[in-house]
């Protein structure tokens, strides 16, 4: 959509992707049985300045392990990348 900012166009892949959007850092992911709402936080970028470092506090996450909801948040940061130009 042509006229959205790129706050509008984060907002509604979010919503279309069932991410809430907590605060500039922060996004909520359903868990997997859809019970309960993991916090995806932004940790840092990497060393080329891409978004890379995320923190999840599921199970998974707070023992330092990988997750999915990390990997939504990744995907919806992605998208809303390409869809607005930018990196």
């Amino acid at each position: 959509m042509d006229d959205e900012t790129p706050t509008q166009v984060e907002q509604r892949l979010a919503t279309d992707r069932g991410i809430t959007i907590i605060d500039g850092t922060t996004y909520g992911v359903l868990s997997s049985d859809g019970r309960r709402r993991y916090n995806v936080r932004f940790a840092g970028r990497g060393d080329s300045g891409e978004v890379r470092l995320w923190s999840c506090d599921c199970p998974a996450g707070l023992r330092g392990r990988h997750c999915r909801h990390v990997d939504e948040v990744s995907r919806l940061c992605a998208a809303v990348a390409d869809e607005t130009g930018m990196d």
